[in-house]
C-alpha cells in the first residue's frame, strides 16, 4: 500500500510542475486573435500619416480637376503637340454636291463642214477638170524637217513624179500646212502620198485633213475629215458646201513621220 501512495504522489507532483509551463505559453487561438488588432493599428497609422494638410489639398485638387474636365484650354491649344484644336465648323461634312468629282467638260461640238472621201474616179475628175490648184507654190510649213532637202515646200512645188517629197523628223501629232494667202471656199483636197511599199504608204494613217480660218486672234476649224485608215498612194476629200479658210493642214493623230509628194487644193476665192 505504501508503494502505491508514493507513485500517486509523484504523479501529482509532475502534474503540478507541468501546469505552470502550459499556462505560461499563449494558445494558438489567442495569437490569432491579436493579428487583426495589429493590422488595424498599422492601417490607422498609415492613414494618419497620409492625412497631412498638404496631401489633403492635393487630393482635393485632383478631385476637382477630374470633375471639371481639366483646366480651360486657352486658345484651344493642344499642349501635347502644340497644335490648334480645329473648330467644330471645320469638321462639318461638306454637302454631297460639293464632294462630287466635277465632270470633265465635253469637247466643243464641231460646227464646220465635215468632208467626205472621194473615190478614185472622183479624184481623176477633179485632177482633169482644169481647175486651179490654189496651193501651188504657196508658203508651207511642217513640224520638223527630216533633212534640209525635204522641207514642207516640196509638197506644193507641182512635181508629182515621186522623187521629191516633204518629210518630217518624226514625233507625235506631226503636222504639215500650207498658207493659201487668201480666204477661199475650199471644196476639194487631193493628197499624193510618198510612193513606196505598204509600210511607207501606211505611215500616212489616222490623220485629219483640216481647213482653218483666222477669227480675230484664234484659228477656227471650218472643215475637217478624219481618215482612220491609210491614205494609200492617192486620196481625195470633198467639202460640201465649201469650207471657208486660208490654211489647209494635215495633222497626224499618232506618232509617226509625215511625208507627202503633193497636196493640191481646189476652191474659189471668197
Amino acid at each position: 500500500m505504501t508503494f502505491k501512495r508514493k507513485v500517486k504522489a509523484k504523479t501529482e507532483d509532475e502534474d503540478v510542475k507541468a501546469a505552470p509551463e502550459s499556462e505560461s505559453k499563449p494558445s494558438d487561438a489567442s495569437a490569432s486573435d491579436d493579428t487583426p488588432s495589429r493590422n488595424r493599428t498599422s492601417v490607422v497609422g498609415f492613414i494618419k500619416s497620409f492625412l497631412t494638410p498638404l496631401n489633403v489639398m492635393l487630393a482635393v485638387l485632383v478631385v476637382v480637376t477630374l470633375s471639371t474636365g481639366g483646366p480651360e484650354d486657352d486658345g484651344k491649344t493642344n499642349l501635347r503637340n502644340e497644335a490648334k484644336t480645329p473648330d467644330a465648323k471645320a469638321t462639318v461634312t461638306p454637302d454631297a454636291k460639293a464632294a462630287e468629282t466635277p465632270e470633265e467638260a465635253a469637247p466643243p461640238k464641231f460646227t464646220g463642214v465635215t468632208g467626205t472621201l472621194l473615190d478614185s474616179n472622183d479624184i481623176e475628175s477633179v485632177l482633169s477638170s482644169g481647175r486651179t490648184n490654189i496651193a501651188l507654190k504657196k508658203p508651207a510649213g511642217q513640224i520638223s524637217d527630216y533633212s534640209a532637202s525635204q522641207g514642207a515646200g516640196n509638197a506644193v512645188d507641182g512635181n508629182r513624179s515621186g522623187d521629191i517629197f516633204s518629210h518630217t523628223n518624226g514625233g507625235c501629232n506631226g503636222w504639215w500646212q500650207v498658207d493659201l494667202q487668201g480666204v477661199y471656199s475650199v471644196e476639194d483636197i487631193i493628197i499624193f502620198n510618198r510612193a513606196g511599199p505598204d509600210f511607207i504608204l501606211d505611215r500616212l494613217s489616222d490623220f485629219f485633213v483640216e481647213v482653218l480660218n483666222l477669227n480675230g486672234e484664234a484659228w477656227d476649224t471650218t472643215g475637217k475629215y478624219h481618215s482612220a485608215g491609210s491614205a494609200g498612194l492617192k486620196a481625195g476629200y470633198h467639202f460640201e458646201p465649201g469650207a471657208k479658210g486660208s490654211v489647209v493642214r494635215i495633222l497626224l493623230n499618232g506618232c509617226e513621220v509625215l511625208h507627202m509628194e503633193q497636196v493640191e487644193v481646189y476652191g474659189t476665192p471668197v
